[in-house]
């Protein structure tokens, strides 16, 4: 029972005061503009290969950089078999105490990249132990002509982790390749470059909306 209590309290916490709180201290970017053509072929672009958490320390590879609408995206997943994640919530902290829950039954924890939340957050099914999750942030860089907005992210495969008694969460594994090259080998729709790893290590994906040759 105190275990239940104390989930629920730091459910409730999270869901009421941590997207408020990085809100109000988050000094917000100016939007930059960027030729769709020098971002399309520069290798060694200025925007992040890794994510910045809230202490500020390099956490995971950025290893998607995607130029479309939200809602492109987001529909182009679905048709795809990705779902949207529900909102981490007080109730879904509960969640971690069912015993032998298949792993979409578990909330996705929600990470921040530069004092931000994910705009954009899905995950797509491997097992009743294993889901991919992919997660996008905005890069504050519109890219011309066009004003089409550019997302940072990467794919993660989350599995289940039973180490604490009474307890089933999901686990982040340290490999961000292959989940996105798997992804680049599955995804339609759009066209997709791959660059070298730099500094984090790990290659970069670009997408972008196929051309139509009809022009």
């Amino acid at each position: 029972m105190p275990l239940a209590v104390f989930l629920v309290a730091g459910g409730w916490h999270v869901d009421r005061s941590l997207a408020a709180d990085l809100a109000r201290y988050r000094p917000q970017p100016p939007v930059e503009s960027l030729p769709v053509t020098e971002w399309w072929s520069s290798a060694d672009d200025a925007l992040p290969r890794q994510r910045s958490d809230l202490e500020g320390q390099a956490s995971h590879p950025l290893t998607l950089q995607w130029a479309a609408p939200l809602a492109d995206i987001r529909t182009s997943l679905e048709r795809q078999g990705w779902q949207a994640v529900p909102p981490f919530t007080a109730a879904s902290v509960l969640r971690w105490l069912v015993p032998n829950p298949h792993i979409d039954q578990l909330p996705v924890l929600p990470q921040v990249h530069d004092g931000e939340h994910g705009a954009l957050v899905m995950t797509h099914p491997v097992s009743v132990e294993e889901q991919w999750v992919l997660r996008l942030w905005p890069a504050h860089v519109r890219l011309e002509p066009g004003a089409q907005p550019l997302w940072l992210g990467n794919i993660a495969v989350l599995r289940l982790d039973t180490a604490l008694p009474l307890l089933t969460f999901t686990r982040t594994e340290p490999d961000f390749v292959t989940p996105v090259t798997r992804f680049h080998a599955t995804l339609q729709g759009w066209r997709m470059q791959w660059f070298a790893g730099a500094g984090s290590g790990s290659p970069l994906l670009r997408l972008a909306p196929e051309i139509d040759p009809r022009g």
